[in-house]
């Protein structure tokens, strides 16, 4: 039996144990975003586009193989780089954003692909606090509460 794929427009990155999908228009950050995690240890699974998979329940995220280890970084154009992860599943969804969303969003939104849900958030791109906003909703989703203490982050 084949396996169903899709491609989506996004980047993927696995950091701290969760991979993390990065969607919004052109120009938007998603590789900037990608980039910040990538220099704190972070792995690339795919950057622009990225195949999704549905695989024993969950969305499994990878690269198509013509752009395997590879990323677009304005005004350099595309270069190798060595810290990838072949596939993941995805855990959470943020889609980067020209305006501020909305103060609190609750209840916690869902985007579905492939028939499997994913936790989803909206975040302004270029947004300084960026990076800490990602690692917050990543150390919410592994510890499966909403506290947290702002250190952990760092």
């Amino acid at each position: 039996m084949e396996q169903e794929t899709i491609l989506i427009q996004a980047t993927a990155v696995f950091y701290d144990g969760c991979c993390f999908l990065i969607t919004g228009e052109s120009g938007i950050g998603k590789t900037s975003l990608a980039l910040s995690f990538l220099e704190q240890g972070g792995l690339l699974v795919s950057d622009d586009v990225v195949y999704l998979k549905k695989e024993a329940g969950e969305l499994i995220a990878f690269a198509p193989t013509t752009i395997y280890r590879q990323i677009e970084i304005r005004p350099l154009g595309v270069v190798s780089v060595d810290t990838v992860c072949e596939e993941a599943p995805v855990r959470v969804i943020f889609e980067l954003i020209e305006k501020e969303p909305e103060r609190v969003q609750q209840p916690i939104s869902y985007r579905s692909y492939l028939g499997v849900s994913v936790p989803f958030f909206q975040l302004r791109g270029h947004d300084f606090s960026l990076t800490m906003r990602v690692k917050a909703v990543i150390k919410m989703i592994k510890d499966k509460s909403g506290i947290f203490d702002i250190k952990d982050l760092k």
